[in-house]
């Protein structure tokens, strides 16, 4: 999943990444009939920084958009299906990555692929795979960054538990930045303080998933 640069560093292989979604999805589709298209946003196609390729990625978060017809127990159903048969077919393209992932997040409900007592090390992974009923999820994917403007704004949905949870202070801070990025252009422009504040978020997120192994 790397391709090695020079003897000193090592760049996470997207193209290479984005082929095996394209690749299981036409699988998928082939051998069941359900169509699908997956996204895996990382953040830095918005930032256009490259850096972020050298980086240990750890939180690998899928979005599986179903085109086909189905109920809310067959999307149950297929979801599941989807996030099971995605991790073998990682298994069988790149074993090494595979063999670091150690928990599967499904639906909101997080599978253990270690025993209870396993202690994370530095290069473990989270999958993530979520499936929707979708037309286009780009575009659904789209209309959930422009809407979080109003779910911060009004603290509705993840914005609710701000105080509780960790993983949604993480996913919250990095939606800011996201929404900085491509909205601060129409709006005032950042005071001193604010700036730092900004520039301080980097500091209250990290590259963990405890958080994610142990959580009931």
């Amino acid at each position: 999943m790397y391709i090695i640069k020079s003897s000193s560093s090592k760049y996470f292989n997207n193209r290479m990444w984005r082929e095996i979604i394209n690749q299981f999805s036409s699988k998928i589709e082939s051998e069941t009939g359900i169509k699908t298209y997956g996204i895996c946003p990382w953040g830095f196609e918005i930032f256009r920084n490259k850096v972020f390729l050298q980086k240990n990625i750890r939180r690998y978060f899928c979005y599986f958009g179903i085109l086909n017809p189905v109920d809310d127990n067959e999307l149950f159903q297929i979801s599941n299906f989807v996030a099971d048969n995605f991790l073998s077919f990682i298994s069988e393209r790149q074993p090494e990555l595979s063999d670091d992932i150690v928990c599967l997040l499904s639906q909101e409900r997080v599978r253990l692929l270690k025993d209870k007592t396993y202690q994370c090390k530095t290069n473990d992974k989270l999958l993530s795979v979520f499936v929707y009923k979708t037309e286009d999820i780009l575009n659904d994917y789209c209309n959930y960054i422009i809407c979080s403007l109003d779910a911060l704004n009004s603290r509705k949905g993840e914005a609710r538990d701000y105080k509780t949870s960790i993983l949604f202070r993480w996913r919250l801070f990095q939606l800011y930045l996201i929404l900085e990025e491509l909205f601060s252009d129409y709006c005032r422009s950042l005071d001193n303080i604010e700036k730092r504040m900004k520039k301080s978020i980097i500091n209250f997120t990290n590259n963990l998933i405890q958080p994610f192994f142990t959580r009931n």
